[in-house]
């Protein structure tokens, strides 16, 4: 009899425990699944699926930077005007590519009018919210040693390498500093002393000691054993489908089974554009494509700290175990095919500025795509047209940045917790 009734308590839990499935075990993925299971006061089971769930390409990919400090969208006048004057030329830090269809068209038309002053505000007071948020959750989490992933916040070195970016940076440290950030401006001669294997054809720059930066591949693998100790599951499958009816997401579908839950949440990146138009979700965001070039092995000079060549836009990030060249932003659509062009101009970049033979050395190159926004802020929170689909997408190029506080949010809105920022600005 005793056993009897610990079977039937056993199934009425299992009827009773809420499902959540989760689209994408990338950064963000992850990190909603990691405060799901952490502050649910219910069991619940969470099921995360990716196509290559051990390691998404994008959260891979990055070059590994928290920057409270990139409060600034994209979207202004000079963006738009050095845009077309940059249009079609392939080695160039912004690369668009022409094409001919209506969402390309209503992306740039939109990007331009949100590059108005009111417009700018609100995107600044957004971000602001949601990366402060985020790096207090990172410092939070690198809190336990067994959490490591490489995590510095001795801050980010920017190098200017001409007059007119020299005044940008400093226009912009005097910026930031009026909103607290704790960032300086720097002399060539303090600049070359903080890292000496900058060229002495720089010409200052800034610290930002406000910034950090961590190893984004340790991070994901310390995410995925702390997940999988809650018993989040992890699935290797790729969405193709979702069926839904009278205002309810009713079934994911792959190539070979149906997945079922209580909730749902789309966290895949750019790849979140393909999977919402099938339920008529219009969202203004485009696949970004960024490039890297990875060198690994025990180099007897690298950089001290992760290093931002102002004019050329590239970023060396140094890891105990070698370091990354990366940034660029291409809008060309849904394609990872590796452009020489573009990747030769990191390893130019790197050359120019800094004093390692960088022709020499053996690389992986890489390709993935971000999903950027319109007005560069991301979509965060559930859709009005379904009650149990929820969004996290739109980041840019600050998914890792806003990853901890995207992930709370989302967890808080399906555990019916109090928001610790409001999401009216990332309205979907």
């Amino acid at each position: 009899m005793k056993k009897l009734i610990f079977v039937l308590c056993l199934v009425l839990c299992l009827i009773a425990m809420k499902k959540v499935i989760i689209v994408g075990a990338g950064v963000i993925g992850q990190f909603t699944a990691y405060f799901l299971a952490k502050n649910s006061k219910k069991q619940r089971k969470i099921m995360l699926i990716d196509e290559n769930s051990k390691m998404p390409a994008t959260s891979y990919g990055n070059c590994g930077l928290v920057t409270p400090s990139h409060i600034h969208p994209m979207n202004s006048w000079q963006t738009s005007f050095q845009g077309l004057k940059w249009l079609g030329k392939k080695d160039a830090p912004l690369y668009i590519k022409p094409q001919w269809n209506l969402d390309f068209f209503t992306w740039l038309a939109s990007f331009v009018l949100h590059s108005k002053s009111a417009s700018v505000k609100k995107a600044i007071t957004a971000r602001q919210a949601l990366l402060e948020l985020s790096h207090g959750l990172y410092e939070e989490f690198f809190s336990s040693k067994k959490n490591d992933s490489e995590w510095n916040d001795n801050g980010l070195l920017y190098a200017c390498h001409s007059k007119a970016t020299l005044k940008q940076i400093h226009a912009e440290v005097k910026a930031l500093q009026t909103r607290g950030f704790h960032v300086e401006a720097l002399s060539k001669d303090k600049l070359l002393l903080k890292e000496p294997l900058l060229k002495a054809n720089t010409l200052g720059g800034a610290l930002y000691h406000c910034d950090a930066w961590l190893n984004p591949a340790t991070l994901m693998q310390k995410l995925r054993e702390s997940n999988i100790a809650n018993n989040v599951e992890y699935i290797e499958d790729k969405i193709n489908s979702i069926h839904f009816s009278q205002g309810r997401i009713q079934e994911l579908c792959s190539e070979n089974t149906s997945y079922t839950a209580d909730e749902y949440v789309l966290a895949s990146g750019a790849k979140t554009l393909k999977l919402i138009k099938a339920l008529g979700i219009n969202m203004k965001m485009l696949p970004a494509k960024g490039y890297n070039l990875s060198y690994y092995g025990n180099f007897a000079e690298k950089p001290k700290r992760p290093i931002f060549l102002y004019d050329a836009k590239v970023v060396a990030t140094p890891w105990r175990a070698g370091f990354r060249l990366g940034s660029t932003l291409e809008l060309s659509g849904f394609n990872l095919n590796l452009d020489e062009g573009r990747l030769n101009a990191l390893k130019k970049a790197a050359s120019t500025c800094l004093n390692m033979d960088i022709e020499k050395l053996k690389f992986k190159p890489w390709t993935g795509w971000r999903p950027m926004n319109s007005h560069d802020i991301p979509s965060i929170g559930r859709h009005k047209k379904f009650s149990n689909l929820s969004i996290g997408s739109g980041h840019g190029s600050l998914g890792l940045s806003m990853a901890p506080a995207t992930g709370l949010l989302l967890s808080s809105l399906l555990l019916g917790e109090t928001l610790p920022i409001s999401l009216h600005d990332y309205s979907i």
